[in-house]
């Protein structure tokens, strides 16, 4: 099974100054004087209150959708419709797709065998959803105090591992869900494989990729994957940006030595509206950068400058902004072509606590989220001044 990658939580996001502060705007509104002044009060301590600036949004649950004892382990807005993939305690897996006003429900059960499943979900148009799936089985010989410490990072899963040492290497990979993951030579890979599912839940296709990537290497495998129109799936991988295709099989895009030329550790890569790539990527003298990918001229771009180097983000995609980026206290939209970061939703002032992932936009003002410590998904709406 491949070992997902170390990762380090960034803790302590802040605006770490006025410049830094004003390559963002409060809800839409360009207000440098308003801006500096937050960058000030958050400094200081003192959190101004979004409510005279709007971007405060109200939560309601979404009924009908999640059976009793399920859990979300994707989330995403495609052709029109949310859709979920979700798994209960009996490790049974469901594909789920509603409207955002939360009618036409449809689930099908997906022929998924969910014990000790580690999964990358992907949706098109069509309702097709994908799949890379990662099981494996723990050896009985195995000593669990052997186990601790190692982290698998992006795939779907639960929990948040939060290790105490946050500038060890893995600060580029900090976005990433993570989960506690067996340690080197504890588990025997039971599958590792690419499958397709339509929208009734038939299997069309799976192939076993086990060959593709060592067992042996802690380094070795897909770190996330996405449907692109015009590509189909696209994986993050230790070699690189790649294309996968059912009979061809994989085909690197972009390589990983080219890759490596501007990032120490493993890179990321996150899905915006429109299949907008975005790469991120950690120097140690530099911190965590962001740069757009070009699938059709194979090459990452130059770091976007409207990130602050020193905050951990979330991000996710949808509608209306071309990425949204989470930085705990604010949801914030990304504008590619102006490079500055928009205020979108104040988490903190809107009473929405804990850390809100996954979550989705079906515009800047609509968004369906898992929230910690409520059951179900979540519908967050901009609240009426």
């Amino acid at each position: 099974m491949n070992k997902r990658i170390n990762i380090k939580r960034v803790a302590g996001c802040f605006l770490t100054t006025v410049i830094m502060a004003t390559s963002i705007t409060g809800c839409g509104k360009n207000n440098k004087d308003k801006v500096e002044d937050a960058a000030v009060k958050e400094l200081s301590g003192e959190i101004p209150e979004a409510s005279k600036d709007g971007c405060i949004f109200k939560a309601e649950a979404v009924d009908g959708i999640l059976k009793d004892g399920e859990s979300v382990k994707y989330l995403d807005y495609v052709g029109g419709k949310i859709r979920v993939v979700a798994s209960n305690s009996e490790e049974k897996v469901r594909y789920i797709s509603f409207n955002e006003d939360g009618s036409d429900v449809q689930s099908v059960d997906i022929p998924i065998d969910g014990e000790n499943l580690f999964a990358y979900y992907a949706a098109d148009e069509e309702g097709n959803l994908y799949a890379h799936i990662d099981r494996f089985t723990i050896k009985d010989d195995v000593d669990p105090e052997e186990q601790e410490g190692v982290a698998h990072a992006g795939y779907e899963d639960d929990s948040f591992v939060e290790e105490e040492d946050p500038e060890a290497a893995g600060s580029a990979s900090m976005s990433a869900s993570v989960d506690e993951g067996p340690a080197s030579g504890s588990y025997e890979r039971l599958e590792y494989a690419v499958a397709k599912f339509d929208s009734t839940g038939k299997e069309v296709f799976k192939n076993d990729i086990s060959k593709e990537f060592s067992v042996d290497d802690m380094y070795s495998g897909i770190y996330s994957m996405h449907w692109i129109k015009g590509y189909g799936l696209v994986f993050n991988t230790s070699r690189g940006i790649e294309k996968y295709d059912e009979k061809a099989g994989f085909s690197v895009i972009i390589d990983i030595s080219e890759i490596n030329k501007f990032s120490d550790t493993v890179v990321m890569l996150f899905e915006g509206a429109g299949d907008k790539l975005i790469l991120q990527s950690y120097k140690d003298n530099v911190g965590s950068e962001y740069r757009p990918v070009d699938l059709e001229n194979k090459k990452v771009g130059e770091p976007y400058k409207g990130f602050d180097s020193e905050k951990f983000y979330t991000f996710s995609g949808g509608e209306g902004y071309d990425i949204y980026a989470n930085d705990e206290r604010v949801i914030y939209g990304f504008d590619s072509k102006e490079d500055k970061l928009v205020e979108v939703l104040d988490l903190k002032n809107s009473e929405i606590d804990g850390f809100v992932d996954p979550i989705v936009a079906v515009n800047d003002k609509e968004f369906f989220a898992i929230i910690p410590g409520i059951d179900g998904i979540m519908k967050l709406t901009e609240a009426e001044e």
